[in-house]
């Protein structure tokens, strides 16, 4: 269980030797930071280097040892999908609205109605700065294009496919999301803000763990975790809860066609 923890700071600290040889010195992202607004564009290169180095060592690894264990990254439980690719996609929307409203909700009314506690400070940074094509290439690299499926088949494809060959659906479900959530401990401070973001990266990661074992795709977690991640305009978080009805009716009529189609 503590592999994948090993693996990401074994493999975190030699990206971190490996990146300065492509050119990303230890100050270029505190100096593009200390710019208002920060200079998305340079945070962009220096993410995408140090990302790419970091997990492509991390997937490697994990597809590898995956292949020994005799299991699909892809597909860690085995056997085909339950529902072809555009309803997996759906599956994933469907579970990621009501998850993203979780999230957005209080994070809305802590920038737009009272304070909550202590925020994270790179959401100051995003909520006030413009939205240029530079931030959206920074948020598409650190957080909803590749960070999502980088993550998604490091934990939801090699170490939840490692731990179904041994725990039951409900401890490989618990076990998984654990992890991923003390892996985001850097976030965890004692504020009920903060420990409430915290909480919701395990139901989150324990979601995407579910998806998972019910569709035997990693494709539903990482458009759910895309979705969570994807910015948005703190005053569209209101009116997105419309959205939550015809998430339910999708997320409903998908289970049935899956039981209707076999055990998952």
């Amino acid at each position: 269980m503590i592999e994948p923890i090993i693996l990401l700071v074994v493999f975190g600290l030699l990206a971190r030797e490996i990146v300065p040889y492509w050119g990303v010195t230890p100050n270029m992202a505190a100096a593009a930071l200390a710019e208002r607004p920060p200079d998305w564009g340079i945070l962009a290169l220096v993410d995408g280097k140090s990302q790419s180095v970091k997990w492509g060592l991390l997937v490697g690894a994990a597809i590898m040892l995956a292949a020994l264990r005799r299991y699909n990254v892809f597909r860690p439980v085995g056997g085909a999908p339950t529902l072809p690719l555009p309803q997996l996609i759906l599956f994933g929307l469907a579970v990621a609205i009501p998850l993203g409203l979780m999230v957005m909700l209080p994070r809305w009314y802590h920038y737009e109605v009272a304070p909550l506690g202590e925020a994270r400070a790179i959401w100051d940074l995003i909520y006030s700065s413009p939205w240029t094509l530079e931030f959206w290439l920074f948020m598409a690299i650190s957080s909803f294009l590749l960070i999502p499926i980088v993550e998604e088949v490091f934990f939801r494809g090699y170490f939840l496919g490692s731990l179904q060959q041994v725990f039951s659906p409900f401890w490989t479900i618990t076990i998984s999301a654990a992890i991923f959530a003390i892996v985001h401990l850097q976030y965890a401070k004692l504020d009920p803000f903060a420990l409430y973001s915290m909480l919701m990266v395990f139901i989150a990661s324990a979601a995407f763990a579910w998806t998972v074992l019910a569709t035997r795709s990693v494709v539903p977690a990482i458009v759910a975790h895309a979705y969570g991640n994807f910015p948005q305009p703190l005053s569209w978080t209101p009116y997105e809860i419309v959205l939550i009805i015809p998430a339910g009716i999708i997320l409903f009529v998908l289970l049935r066609r899956m039981r209707r189609s076999g055990p998952t």
